[in-house]
């Protein structure tokens, strides 16, 4: 739906307020193209087939929970927000998607079934989704088409007879700060099966096990901060090129990362050796095992001395050689040269779920202080910014640098924090009262 079309399909879609089951039925079945259902607090059961374009809403994902009678299956454009999607009375797969289908805000709870979890024939979009099971079931999302893309995505606690997230067509796939703990499969965790674009940045697998290489993909590959520690040989096949940086890598076999393309391999943490079957380039990495592949300019060989408890990111240690060791034309936050390994770049993996990357410095209570001025995360302002925090010589007319919620050390102090510009609401008032002394006058 598109120019015209599309304004007045907009203008026609509503939001609806449903009391129980029985009126969610009802405007499903009257829904129009683009409607927005409002689920409140309590249970909800959804019908076996939803045929309209329509978006359902909840009150939260600990406060409205929505069960199936068996599989979901659509036929238009659908989306779920915050609500739980309980799925676990479905002896086929919990949602599938002819159309886009969308999931935000959402807990999903597998079914124990023969079918994957999420299957999506047109592609689909999953932002802050948990995904829990029980049992022993085939993955949790497939897409036949694409693109297939997940932010902020957690699979936790499962075992999986199929590829955990399987995308078999040619569309994208897009993998942001996506974590997989105590998942076991006897497949691979991520795998795409036809040739195409794929993306992964802050990728985490920990505490898993795959009979087969973790992850398999065909086509060009980037990899980018991505954290995976796997009983499998191989930890990454590549039938095509790969592009990996800031990676921490291990498996149980030989060879870590295979691929059949170029390799470009940089401040990544290699558990044993690699398989190049084209051009092996970069340099700045780790090898646990050695020796160092030749071409790889800069490289270091021996115990990485990452530190970490079961089913945590391995962080470097006192010492450690990976420490402002990583490709010197990267900066960490702090402005030092960046480290190797997925927690060593600008856009190291996110410890706590805020946003705070690693490394920095540690206070010494061992708080993080990322720029390592010896103030934590919780009193730093601007924990990016060294010359920032509390005690620091604060700046006639510039940023709050000393953390008290003002930006000058004297005369008219202006909230750090006010809405707006603080210095253009006094220049209107200003001229509010020249104007109101004129027409006094």
């Amino acid at each position: 739906m598109t120019g015209w079309l599309a304004t007045i399909g907009a203008a026609w879609a509503a939001d609806v307020v449903v009391q129980d089951t029985v009126e969610l039925e009802a405007a499903l079945d009257t829904a129009e193209a683009g409607d927005v259902i409002h689920l409140g607090a309590g249970v909800w059961y959804l019908p076996k087939q939803i045929d309209a374009e329509v978006t359902l809403v909840g009150a939260g994902s600990t406060a409205t929970t929505v069960m199936t009678r068996g599989r979901i299956e659509s036929f238009a454009p659908l989306t779920f927000e915050d609500l739980e999607l309980d799925t676990t009375a479905s002896n086929l797969e919990a949602v599938l998607a002819h159309a886009f289908l969308t999931l935000r805000n959402v807990d999903v709870v597998l079914p124990k079934t023969a079918f994957d979890g999420i299957s999506c024939l047109a592609g689909c979009l999953l932002e802050d989704v948990a995904f829990t099971g029980e049992g022993t079931q085939p993955g949790a999302v497939w897409a036949k088409g694409g693109p297939l893309t997940l932010r902020r995505v957690t699979l936790d606690g499962f075992a999986s007879v199929a590829p955990v997230i399987d995308l078999y067509g040619a569309g994208a796939l897009t993998l942001e700060d996506v974590t997989l703990t105590g998942v076991d499969s006897v497949y691979q965790l991520v795998h795409r099966l036809a040739s195409g674009p794929s993306s992964l940045v802050r990728v985490r697998a920990a505490c898993t096990t795959t009979d087969k290489p973790a992850v398999r993909l065909v086509g060009a590959v980037t990899m980018e901060a991505v954290a995976i520690d796997t009983a499998a040989g191989v930890a990454i096949e590549v039938e095509g090129d790969l592009d990996l940086r800031h990676g921490t890598i291990r498996s149980a076999g030989d060879v870590t990362v295979e691929t059949t393309g170029d390799l470009a391999l940089w401040s990544s943490v290699i558990g044993r050796s690699v398989d190049v079957g084209g051009t092996l380039s970069g340099g700045y990495d780790l090898f646990e095992v050695p020796p160092v592949p030749a071409g790889l300019v800069g490289s270091l060989t021996g115990d990485a001395a990452l530190e970490g408890g079961p089913c945590e990111l391995p962080v470097p240690s006192d010492g450690s050689p990976v420490v402002d060791a990583g490709d010197p034309a990267e900066v960490d936050r702090d402005g030092s040269r960046s480290d190797i390994g997925a927690t060593g770049g600008p856009e190291g993996f996110p410890l706590d779920g805020t946003g705070t990357t690693v490394p920095g410095g540690t206070t010494p209570g061992g708080a993080v202080d990322l720029d390592r001025d010896g103030y934590p995360a919780g009193e730093d302002c601007d924990d990016a910014d060294p010359g920032v925090h509390p005690g620091a010589e604060e700046d006639v007319g510039g940023a709050d640098r000393d953390c008290d919620g003002w930006t000058d050390p004297a005369g008219p102090f202006l909230p750090r924090c006010a809405v707006g510009d603080a210095r253009e609401g006094l220049l209107w008032l200003l001229a509010l009262v020249a104007v109101r002394r004129r027409s006094v006058r």
